[in-house]
Order: C-alpha cells, then structure tokens, then sequence
C-alpha cells in the first residue's frame, strides 16, 4: 500500500463572501493548494460539502469543480457526512491514495451559508439528524445542543459560566488566526451579557453562519508531513436514543483504530488525546 502525504494546502478565509459564489471559493481554495505545489497532475478531485442541493441548488460539486478548474476527464465526485463532510472527504482522498490506485487527489470543503434566510439555514442544518423522529417535531440543532449542555450540567454539576469560558478561549486564539471570522477577543462579561439562542447557549457562544472553502492536495510523493492513518466511525443517528448522549463513542472508536495502524504511543498524541478524553 502506498503513503499518504500531505503536500500543499490552501484556504479561503471563514467569513461573509457576498460577492462569491459556491463556485468561486472552491476554485480559490484549490488554485491557493495547487500553486504551492509545482507541476503536479490531479488524479482525483474529491469535495465534502453538507448543504449545497439545499441552501444553493446545486449538486456534483466535484464535476463542477473540475471543469472550472480545466480539469476535463478527471475522477471527481462530492462526499456529504452532514458535519464532518469535511474530514470525511479527506478520509477518501486518504484510502484513494493508501489503495494504489491515485497519486495525487485533490480535496476541497467548501460551504456558502451567508446567502440563505437563517429559518432556510436552520432546516438545512437539521437534516443531519432524523427526519422522522427529530426534524418532524421542530427541533433545531442549536435545541439539541442545549439539551445535551443542560444534560451535561446537571449530571456532572457543572456551572453555566464554566462553559462560558470557551467561547473566550476561542476568541482569544482567533485573533491570530488569519482565516478566522471574528478575530475579536471577548470577556466572559461579554459572552454572559449576549442573549440566549436555546437556555443554556448564548450568542456568543454560538457558532456563526458562514461562507468559506478549504482545500488540501494529497500525494502518494514524500513531502515533510505524512498521514500515519485515518479511521471513520459512527455513532447511532439518532442523538436523544443513545445510549448516553454525552459519550462520543465514535470518536474514541475511530481514535482507537487510527492509533493501532499507526503504531503511535497513544500519550504522544497530547492534543487529540485531550479532546477525545474532554469529551467523555
């Protein structure tokens, strides 16, 4: 089996691309990507994309992107795993390459929000979850959320201004981060002060929505940063039937198997280690 190497990246800042379309932010990511990496012929183009057929009319983002990018003839196609789009389509371009069968697969995330009624918005969001049993009485992720913060709260006795501080924490790194929306830092009075979206979740520590696109460029070609593995679980869809709601039990499979193709010492792996560990 072949390595996986990451060997250019390029993005287009999170923010309000009003002047933008789908198009045009997939091509900007992928032109950023592609320009860092020399002479390399694209065998694939995969896209993770959530929301497209509904907030922007539009599906096969992948031919779509190949032909603006003067790519006729490419293998190209479109990945949807509602929130982790994203990471799913770089875990394609992952076992593309790990297969044998590409060399070099271009994967790009886009979404373009900022164009939509925020009620279209927010059905849009809740098709990740069960059209039958969750969508059909009006429950919109940010009502889930909250469910699960207050869960959370009353199970482990937890304050609400406790997790008011991450929402501070967040702003504070996103200042320095030239790809963030709001690069404004804010106080725990600010977020506290801001009004609630769904008791306990605040404005503030609301997630915004967004326009933005991200590509990478994988190779089966040794660059300076290799991908050890990538491993993919579910969870059961339906997030108030679990089990126990508050344990993210894909997550720790997927980080599990990933460590044990790797042949990594789990403590080495100090960030994804807390997440995964905060999480529980």
């Amino acid at each position: 089996m072949s390595k996986v190497y990451i060997k250019s990246v390029g993005v287009v800042p999170v923010g309000e691309h009003w002047n933008k379309s789908l198009t045009d932010l997939m091509v900007e990511a992928s032109l950023n990507a592609l320009k860092n990496a020399g002479n390399v012929k694209i065998d694939r183009i995969i896209v993770g994309n959530m929301m497209s057929g509904y907030l922007n009319n539009q599906e096969h983002l992948g031919a779509l992107l190949a032909s603006a990018l003067g790519m006729k003839g490419t293998d190209a196609l479109k990945v949807e795993a509602a929130c982790g789009s994203g990471g799913m389509a770089v875990h394609e371009g992952y076992v593309s390459i790990k297969s044998g069968e590409f060399e070099n697969v271009l994967v790009v995330g886009v979404e373009k929000m900022k164009d939509t009624d925020t009620s279209v918005l927010t059905k849009a969001l809740a098709m990740a979850e069960s059209a039958e049993f969750t969508q059909v009485v009006g429950a919109s992720f940010i009502s889930l959320n909250a469910l699960l913060m207050k869960m959370y709260m009353n199970r482990y006795n937890v304050q609400e201004e406790y997790l008011d501080n991450f929402p501070v924490i967040a702003h504070k790194n996103a200042v320095t981060a030239p790809h963030a929306q709001f690069r404004k830092a804010f106080t725990l009075e600010d977020v506290k002060r801001s009004p609630y979206l769904a008791e306990p979740i605040r404005l503030l520590s609301s997630a915004p929505s967004s326009d933005g696109a991200a590509a990478v460029l994988l190779s089966s070609k040794p660059s300076d940063v290799e991908i050890l593995a990538s491993e993919v679980s579910t969870n059961e869809l339906i997030l108030l039937q679990r089990e126990n709601p508050l344990r993210f039990e894909a997550t720790e499979k997927a980080f599990k198997k990933a460590i044990e193709k790797s042949s990594i010492d789990p403590a080495e792996v100090i960030f994804l280690k807390f997440m995964t560990l905060s999480r529980l």
